[in-house]
C-alpha cells in the first residue's frame, strides 16, 4: 500500500465531528495530519499566551468557530466565551454611566483571561479578578460558588460584581453576589435567561434585576478566545441589581453601533485571536 506520508503537505482542510481523541473522525483527522495537511488552532492565542486543555492538537481550522444560541459543549469542559471588551465598556457606558466608578470597586469571580477584568480597571478605582481555573493571568484562583476550601473570597467588600457567569451557574452566582455587594451586580448573559420557572421561583419573584439592558446589536462569543471577526445568532444582554433591590424591573436597549464605538485600536493587540496566515486549499485549483 502506498504511504501517504507527505501527500497532503502544504494542504488544509476541515474535519467535522472530532468529540473526542477516541472518535472515528479524531482517527481521519490524524491520519490527514500524518500526511501533512495543516491544521490552524482555533483557540489562538489569547491575553495570556498559554496553552489551552483539550485535545493534544486542535483539528479545527481557525474561523469555523460561530456561536449559536444553542451551544452544546463536552461536559468535561468549562464555560469559557471571553467577553468582546466593547460588550463591558457598554455596560459601563449605559447602564453605570452615572455612577462615580473611579471611587469604587468591581470583583469579576468568572475572570478567565482577563477580557472582561481587564476592561473593568479601566474605569473603577479597583477590580478583583478570580477564576475557578487557573488561566495563567495570576488572578485569584476560586470557585464562586460552593462552600469548599476553595472558594473565592475578594480581599475587600466589593461595591459590584459583574462578570460573564456560565449559563448554568448564573442563579448561583446572582444569589451570592446580590446580598454581597455595596452596590449591585451585572451579569452578562443570553437573554433566555430571562425565562424559566426555578429562576422564578429563587430570584426573579423575588428580587428581580433593577434593569435588564437588551443589545440591539450581537455579541459574538467563541469558546476560548475572543474573535473579533466572529458572528453570532445569539442575542445578549446585562441583568443589573441596584441596591436596594425588588422595586421592579426596566427594560432598556444598549443601541446598535457599539461594537465599531467602544472598540478600542489596542483590543486585538490585547485580548484577541492572534490568527497565522491562510494556508494553502485543500485541492489544486480551489482558491
Amino acid at each position: 500500500m502506498r504511504s501517504l506520508h507527505g501527500l497532503l503537505t502544504g494542504k488544509v482542510g476541515l474535519v467535522i465531528g472530532v468529540a473526542n481523541e477516541q472518535s472515528i473522525a479524531a482517527g481521519c483527522a490524524h491520519a490527514f495530519r500524518h500526511a501533512g495537511a495543516a491544521w490552524q488552532n482555533a483557540s489562538g492565542r489569547a491575553t495570556c499566551d498559554r496553552r489551552r486543555e483539550g485535545m493534544t492538537d486542535s483539528l479545527i481550522p481557525s474561523g469555523f468557530t460561530a456561536v449559536m444560541a444553542r451551544r452544546r459543549d463536552p461536559p468535561d469542559t468549562l464555560d469559557f466565551y471571553p467577553t468582546p471588551p466593547w460588550a463591558t465598556r457598554a455596560l459601563l457606558k449605559f447602564a453605570l454611566g452615572s455612577f462615580d466608578l473611579r471611587n469604587q470597586t468591581a470583583w469579576d469571580p468568572a475572570a478567565g483571561e482577563g477580557h472582561m477584568a481587564e476592561v473593568l480597571r479601566e474605569s473603577f478605582r479597583q477590580a478583583h479578578a478570580s477564576d475557578v481555573h487557573d488561566y495563567g493571568c495570576g488572578y485569584q484562583v476560586g470557585s464562586y460558588i460552593g462552600q469548599g476550601a476553595d472558594k473565592a473570597e475578594p480581599p475587600w467588600a466589593p461595591d459590584w460584581v459583574i462578570t460573564n457567569p456560565p449559563f448554568n451557574l448564573a442563579l448561583e452566582f446572582a444569589l451570592r453576589a446580590i446580598p454581597e455587594t455595596k452596590i449591585g451586580v451585572a451579569l452578562l448573559l443570553r437573554t433566555a435567561w430571562i425565562e424559566g420557572e426555578e429562576r422564578y421561583r429563587r430570584i426573579f419573584g423575588q428580587i428581580p434585576p433593577t434593569a435588564v439592558w437588551q443589545f440591539a446589536e450581537r455579541v459574538p462569543m467563541t469558546k476560548g478566545a475572543w474573535d473579533p471577526a466572529a458572528s453570532t445568532a445569539t442575542a445578549y444582554a446585562w441583568f443589573v441589581w441596584r441596591h436596594p433591590v425588588g422595586a421592579g424591573t426596566g427594560l432598556h436597549w444598549i443601541p446598535p453601533g457599539q461594537r465599531e464605538a467602544l472598540t478600542r485600536p489596542d483590543d486585538i493587540g490585547r485580548f484577541a485571536v492572534r490568527r497565522p496566515a491562510s494556508p494553502a486549499p485543500l485541492f489544486e485549483g480551489e482558491a
